[in-house]
């Protein structure tokens, strides 16, 4: 493989990584505002085995055997962006009502706590979806193991 797929695939897998541990931060944090405090145990259970998921193209060349590394940089190919949207959905259905009570009723309004919270929601939501995006298109770009 070229030099330059190489390097794109490298900082592409890098970002992805480091987008599912920023989404992970954000998500703890969001868990625990003053409006939510619903921190699911199940979400971020998935964001850390997609974190760890995202760190198998690293490790792939030190592996001797071909039909291993093959085999772990396609379920990686799947794994990843699928985990991705499934946490990220698992999210926004955790968070639309509330969406609905903060913008778009008065039961919450001049409730800063509510604003911030939500707020910082659809922030993670455009995050999860970028960090989606990403992983999809360096399943594309990948090298074969």
């Amino acid at each position: 493989m070229e030099k330059s797929k190489k390097n794109l695939n490298l900082y592409l897998n890098g970002i992805v990584s480091v987008m599912i541990a920023v989404v992970t931060g954000f998500y703890i944090a969001n868990g625990n505002q003053p409006y939510y405090r619903d921190l699911n145990a199940n979400v971020l259970t998935v964001l850390i085995v997609t974190f760890a998921i995202s760190l198998i193209p690293f490790g792939l060349k030190k592996l001797s055997r071909v039909s291993t590394r093959t085999l772990l940089g396609n379920l990686e190919k799947i794994l990843l962006p699928t985990l991705i949207i499934y946490s990220g959905v698992q999210f926004l259905a955790m968070r639309v009502e509330s969406f609905g009570y903060i913008f778009a009723s008065n039961l919450e309004a001049g409730n800063e706590d509510a604003m911030r919270a939500g707020t910082q929601a659809i922030l993670l939501l455009a995050l999860f979806a970028l960090a989606w995006l990403v992983s999809l298109v360096s399943s594309f770009v990948s090298e074969e193991p």
